[in-house]
């Protein structure tokens, strides 16, 4: 089944829920996360188990996790029921929730200087993903913003950089020279437009959603290190490192992209000194050997 056939099933059941407004997007957002892990999975129905199901949700939060199950179980049977769609039989009886896994909320910015080059450098990954969460260890990017990233906003010169966020509130963010050369060998492998976005998913070409990238991240981390780390964990580890090790809270605020940054910081990113910035950079990062 075609990811937008799933995405049209997942909309007609929604509309045949007699539900008000916000349960009905409640239920819109549960199965679209459901819809990101089928496509990252690549699973069919039948083949879908109770453990693969289960060890997917133990990424969010119990409440998340029971509320999300108990709607993708009532859309698998609504599949089974009108579109005679087969799923796995163990899936057709009432089931228990296991407690999701309780991750250490400081666990990424605990990391050790071997354990970040191997998310950086492992081979067990591919260069996509090795460039997704580079970003995100270096530069205090969120999932969002990679999410919208194009190649222009990309300048992979000697001063490497990356402009991140949206038009008049968009500031600028020097790259690790290592995450740098990782993106133009994708760049090179993608034979791309300047208007591409530069993370897309390999099912069908299409950009990828956040949702889908953190699927990605967590699976990646995983096979890496053996425990899953989440974006945000990622993130928060580079907001650290850069608040530790830079005296500049200008430049701080700028390039974390604090929501009042803009207020507290006059800086327009055509204006931003670069040598002065890959300084900070390279100061705040200078435990990455690569």
């Amino acid at each position: 089944m075609k990811l937008t056939e799933l995405n049209n099933l997942i909309a007609e059941f929604v509309d045949s829920k007699p539900l008000k407004p916000n349960s009905k997007r409640a239920y819109c957002t549960d199965l679209f996360f459901f819809s990101q892990f089928y496509a990252a999975e690549k699973f069919s129905f039948e083949e879908l188990n109770k453990t693969q199901l289960l060890t997917w949700l133990n990424q969010y939060p119990p409440r998340a996790a029971q509320r999300r199950g108990t709607n993708i179980r009532c859309f698998l049977l609504w599949l089974l029921e009108n579109k005679n769609i087969k799923i796995n039989p163990e899936l057709r009886l009432p089931w228990q929730f296991t407690e999701p896994i309780a991750h250490k909320p400081d666990q990424a910015a605990d990391l050790s200087e071997e354990q970040i080059n191997k998310l950086l450098s492992s081979p067990l990954i591919s260069l996509s993903q090795h460039c997704l969460i580079g970003l995100l260890l270096t530069t205090g990017a969120i999932l969002e913003e990679l999410a919208v990233l194009e190649w222009k906003d990309l300048n992979l010169d000697k001063l490497a950089h990356i402009t991140l966020g949206e038009a008049g509130k968009a500031r600028v963010v020097s790259l690790d020279d290592h995450i740098s050369q990782l993106l133009k060998e994708l760049k090179k492998k993608s034979l791309v437009n300047e208007t591409d976005h530069v993370f897309m998913t390999d099912r069908d070409g299409t950009k990828m959603t956040s949702p889908y990238m953190a699927i990605i991240i967590r699976r990646a981390t995983e096979k890496i290190l053996g425990y899953v780390v989440s974006p945000t964990q990622l993130h928060e580890y580079a907001k650290k490192k850069l608040i530790e090790k830079s005296p500049n809270l200008k430049i701080v605020l700028q390039v974390l992209g604090k929501k009042r940054a803009a207020s507290l910081i006059k800086i327009e990113p055509d204006k931003i000194d670069l040598n002065q910035l890959k300084k900070i950079h390279e100061n705040a990062f200078c435990t990455i050997v690569h």
